[in-house]
């Protein structure tokens, strides 16, 4: 869940613009990676992971697009909230 400082959609055209969704679906171990608004919380967007293992997860952590995907969230977003299940 993320709050926001600047329009969301700002926030999805940076997302798209340096291809974070893309680059992050095609990761070793990604199963899913994808971006949401949901319609019943309008200032939100919701990011959905899943990964294979953790091992891919802290991967993808170190990638010069996560670290991009870091610099986006400090101009855009003002709180992150996380929801972690494991199977």
């Amino acid at each position: 869940m993320k709050k926001w400082r600047e329009s969301k959609l700002l926030f999805l055209n940076e997302i798209e613009k340096n291809n974070i969704e893309k680059l992050s679906s095609i990761e070793k171990g990604n199963i899913c990676y994808q971006y949401t608004l949901p319609s019943h919380y309008e200032n939100e967007v919701w990011l959905t992971e899943i990964w294979q293992d953790e091992q891919s997860q802290k991967a993808h952590l170190l990638t010069e697009h996560f670290q991009k995907l870091k610099q986006i969230k400090n101009l855009y977003v003002i709180d992150t909230e996380i929801n972690q299940k494991s199977v």
